[in-house]
């Protein structure tokens, strides 16, 4: 009762409508469709409605998937509910899991195996595997030691899946397949059906093979399979064609009259024929620079085509392998274009704001509370906690004082610490401490039923998130799909195992990452993947993404049900199981399909390079599809990469009003200025702007933008009466405009938040400048009894520094602690029989210095430590530092390092000497044992001597700079370069290459 119909999908179409009308009488009954996919079938609705123009009274159109369903609804239902829920299967088999051992890795198992696993159980599943024979063929060697004892792990697996799925009593997709077949058998439904018409699928599992023969066998059907008889692009379907349908006389589909654009190339198509001559226009090439750009082409090219009328917007697809890496760009490029486009999926979920929201809030305590995402909920104009800007802005203040990062002990710095201390407000630090313990006492990690860790999710999204009255319907859309995905785990409990919140958010959010919202239904340029395209037909069609892995995608081999077990289960076992690796036969196909969808004209889209520049592969099939048609890649229409060359390339037709814009800007300034206030854009900020572009743009000697400014009085008076600081002074060496930037704009750069694992290097400091003050104060000169003193006076020091206070935890803080203890340690002791072998004792610690350089520089600074001779004939001045890796000397040569130098000069003036014996940095952490490095650099008078005349002249330099408003970038980038910890970055233009080049001139 099964006849074939073969050909390609422009033959199928033609044949199809034959059928349809000659089957679709009045009074013969009613007629079944059958299409492998909802799309395919409402492509059949269309070809046979608007562009046939037939009337489908009683033609019922279904899918696999529906038609089961009718089936099971005539049977009285199924014995359980149908789940559909991937991530419900995962939690079966994690149950399975835990105690299935070896070979799976019971508790110490990937957490993603058990999502691997369902796919490969489903694959075995599918094909309706029987564990049993397939034992007996593995007695025979029909596979390897390993490899047997692989597969049978697996089967057992399998086996303990479909028992669990039984005893839970719910139905999976495949299980509704596999009774809807013997449901077919007596079915009344089918019954009435006078004949079916199958189209479109060139493949089937074999649960569906099954389901297939069995309606084929009750009634009269027309099954009309995509396919060329002997043609390389189709090898995928040689199988299904060659074993199933080649016994039926499968006859071959008249010709068409319309044909695909390209299809003298599509003959010989990875066959190496020799090329085929092409209408003109019927393949054009375009090359881009990364997926925005591949878009912005085709966008260009379809406004083109709809003003010449070649064609409307209806007419017109967009295809990839994957729409996903273009969806963002789809959206943006086709909207500012006033181009319609319909997506043929929905958006996914997390990309909207109110999704990502409530992701964000209810993962908190997962992720340890990280500052940045409490502060992002907060600052949300969908928080319910609604918070004007001077109250956020108090709360960032209070995070960034505190050094809060992440972590609960962070957070407790809002108790323990006054927030006056700081000069903080304090009612908005306690109103944060308030919003962030609610919040963790509610995400506190509880364990429970599924529905009862449901409802508590859904009641803090509720409570903490609010809509604004003016928000889009996508928001509302959103936010109600998560609230259905959290309230759909609560049918979790059927697993009859208690829920951590641990587990309750991973299922979550693979229910979240895998949802999307329902596509827009609007008329206009359709974008589809490239399995959805198939069988689709438009005049004009764009397929993008034409590079190695992107078009064919990269197909990896099955890890867990490997090629060599899947082609034993094919051949000779008779198991309708695929290798993976046929996968590429398939890409091969859509990439023909992809191709024959295009009527009239097809654009194969380049991205010749990624959007940072770097250069991409070129799909082999584009080649071979050029080889083919006999044209040359290279010949490909390049879009420009640079944003104002792009545009200059469009016509000024094609161009959005801010494109327009853009383009006129770089040209005629006047002319920008009032376009723009004819489009209502800000054409006097515009002008105001483009004035100063040149000078941005130009090369040559750093001017007015570059930092060269006039002389800052005011500034200069400050500092005459109170003195440069040595560090102010590093600060203007190492980067002129950083030190503009804190020191004259008063911008504040803050600090990097503490990590909770360590104490930072600042702070570290601090705690040694104070301990070793409070060790030398009243030290006795032999220092007898040290270790005491020492004891004591680091006791005190670190009573001021509590785990709390710090946001480490305890354990940590005390072996902190611990090691920062013996680091001093060890270096008095170092310290001390040093100072004795040379004959001097600390006479200033941390005393402040001032005084005024030849040519008037006054200076003023604390110097750490100064130590001298019992008659302060010798001194020697020291700067400790926690650890020190570069060359003193080096640094002191090129005008890096300002503090030993200048506390030297100021030390001997005051005590009346020539000139110190030595100046020095003390280390505390480094040690030849510990680092590799020694405690001690130090310059001797001679070496001072030296240095001085250069030292004096560069410095000379830099401050005349600063008399005069001279602060240009200097950019040092590197693992040590200050670029890498500046907090001025984003004010910073080292990345545009000509105030860079001016900068560094």
């Amino acid at each position: 009762m099964l006849s074939v119909v073969y050909g390609p999908f422009t033959d199928l179409e033609l044949a199809f409508v034959a059928a349809l009308r000659g089957l679709a009488q009045p009074g013969r009954g009613p007629l079944a469709v059958v299409a492998p996919s909802r799309r395919l079938a409402e492509r059949l609705q269309r070809l046979a409605c608007v562009e046939s123009g037939l009337a489908l009274l009683d033609v019922h159109f279904h899918t696999f998937h529906s038609l089961a369903d009718a089936l099971a609804q005539e049977a009285g239902g199924l014995p359980g509910p149908l789940v559909r829920d991937p991530a419900f299967f995962d939690a079966v088999l994690d149950g399975l899991l835990d105690q299935a051992g070896r070979p799976f890795g019971g508790a110490s198992r990937p957490k993603a195996l058990a999502s691997a696993l369902r796919s490969s159980l489903s694959d075995l599943i599918d094909a309706e595997v029987d564990a049993g024979q397939v034992a007996e063929h593995l007695g025979e060697g029909l596979l390897g030691e390993a490899e047997g004892s692989r597969l049978s792990a697996l089967l057992a697996l399998c086996d303990a899946y479909k028992r669990k799925l039984e005893e839970l009593g719910v139905v999976s997709a495949s299980e509704l397949t596999r009774r809807a077949a013997a449901w077919a058998q007596g079915s009344a439904l089918l019954g009435r059906f006078h004949a079916a018409l199958y189209y479109g699928f060139y493949d089937l599992t074999g649960l569906q093979l099954n389901f297939f023969q069995a309606v084929s066998s009750r009634l009269p059907t027309t099954l009309f399979f995509p396919y060329r008889r002997g043609h390389p692009a189709f090898r995928f379907a040689d199988d299904f064609f060659k074993q199933v349908l080649a016994a039926r006389s499968p006859q071959e589909a008249a010709r068409a009259p319309g044909r695909a654009a390209v299809e003298p190339a599509l003959d010989g198509l990875f066959c190496g024929q020799a090329p085929a001559a092409l209408p003109d226009g019927a393949l054009r090439l375009l090359s881009a620079s990364g997926a925005r750009d591949e878009v912005w082409a085709a966008a260009k090219e379809i406004l083109a085509l709809v003003d010449e009328g070649f064609c409307r917007f209806d007419e017109i697809g967009v295809t990839a392998r994957s729409l996903e890496p273009y969806r963002a760009a789809l959206a943006e490029v086709f909207e500012e274009n006033a181009i319609p486009l319909e997506l043929s999926a929905g958006q996914p979920l997390l990309r909207r704001p109110a999704a990502k929201l409530a992701w964000t809030l209810l993962s908190l305590a997962r992720r340890d509370f990280p500052a940045m995402a409490v502060l992002d909920v907060l600052g949300s104009p969908y928080c319910a906690r609604a918070a004007d800007a001077r109250r956020l802005s108090s709360w960032r203040l209070i995070v960034e004082r505190l050094a809060i990062h992440a972590g609960w002990l962070q957070w407790r710095k809002l108790e323990a610490r006054a927030p006056e201390e700081l000069g903080l407000d304090a009612e908005a630090a306690r109103s944060l401490w308030e919003i962030v313990s609610s919040w963790r006492r509610k995400l506190s990690g509880s364990q429970g039923s599924w529905a009862a860790l449901a409802a508590g999710a859904r009641e803090l999204v509720c409570s903490e998130l609010s809509l604004p009255a003016d928000a889009s319907p996508l928001e509302r859309e959103a936010l109600d799909l998560v609230l259905a995905q959290i309230d759909s785990l609560a049918a979790f409990d059927r697993l009859g195992l208690a829920a951590s919140w641990e587990a309750f958010l991973d299922a979550l959010e693979r229910k979240l990452r895998a949802s999307a919202l329902a596509p827009e239904s609007r008329r206009g340029v359709r974008a589809l993947s490239a399995m959805d395209a198939r069988g689709e037909s438009f005049a004009v069609v764009f397929l993008l993404g034409l590079k190695e892995k992107g078009f064919p995608r990269q197909i990896q081999e099955d890890p867990l049900l490997r090629e060599e077990a899947r082609a034993a289960l094919r051949h000779p076992a008779g198991y309708w199981t695929r290798p993976k690796r046929d996968g590429y036969e398939e890409e091969r196909l859509l990439f023909y399909l992809c191709c024959a969808c295009a009527g009239r004209r097809l654009y194969c889209v380049l991205p010749r390079s990624d959007e940072a520049g770097k250069a991409e592969v070129p799909s082999l099939y584009l080649r071979e599809l050029c080889r083919s048609s006999g044209l040359e890649l290279a010949r490909a229409k390049r879009v420009p990469r640079l944003p104002f060359e792009r545009l200059q390339s469009a016509p000024w037709a094609l161009l959005s009003p801010r494109e327009a814009s853009l383009r006129l800007s770089s040209s005629d300034g006047c002319a920008a200025a009032a376009y723009g206030r004819r489009v209502g854009l800000p054409g006097e900020l515009l002008a105001e702007s483009l004035e100063r572009l040149p000078e941005l743009q130009r090369r040559g000697q750093p001017g007015a933008f570059d930092g060269i400014i006039s002389p800052p009085r005011s500034y200069l008076a400050s500092e005459e009466r109170s003195g440069l600081s040595p560090t102010a002074l590093d600060q203007l060496s190492r980067c002129p405009f950083q030190f503009f930037a804190q020191r004259l704009l008063g911008l504040d750069a803050g600090e990097e938040p503490a990590d909770q694992s360590e104490v930072s290097p600042r702070l570290r400091g601090i705690i040694y400048h104070a301990a070793l003050r409070r060790f030398y104060e009243g030290c006795p000169e032999d220092g007898a009894e040290w270790r005491p003193r020492l004891e004591a006076a680091l006791k005190e020091v670190f009573s001021g520094y509590g785990w709390r206070e710090l946001g480490v935890y305890p354990l940590l803080w005390r072996s902190i602690r611990d090691r920062m203890a013996e680091r001093l340690s060890d270096f008095v002791s170092w310290d001390l029989a040093q100072s004795r072998q040379a004959g001097l004792r600390p006479l200033w610690l941390e005393r402040p210095v001032s005084g005024t350089l030849p040519g008037g520089l006054k200076i003023s600074g604390t110097v750490d430590r100064v130590d001298a001779s019992p008659d302060r004939a010798r001194v020697r001045v020291i700067d400790y530092k926690s650890s020190w890796k570069e060359s003193l000397a080096k640094l002191v040569r090129e005008g890096r390092h300002h503090q030993l130098p200048l506390y030297s000069m100021l030390v001997a003036s005051e005590l009346g000497l020539p000139q110190v014996e030595s100046a020095a940095i003390f280390s505390v952490e480094d040690s030849p044992r510990a680092t590799g490095r020694e405690r001690m650099q130090a310059l001797e008078a001679e070496e001072l001597s030296g240095l001085a005349a250069g030292f004096l002249s560069g410095l000379n330099e830099r401050v005349e700079g600063l008399r005069r408003g001279r602060f240009p970038i200097r950019p040092m980038e590197g693992e040590w370069g200050h670029c890498a910890r500046c907090g001025f970055s984003t004010i910073c233009r080292k990345a545009h290459a000509p105030s860079r080049a001016r900068g560094e001139r």
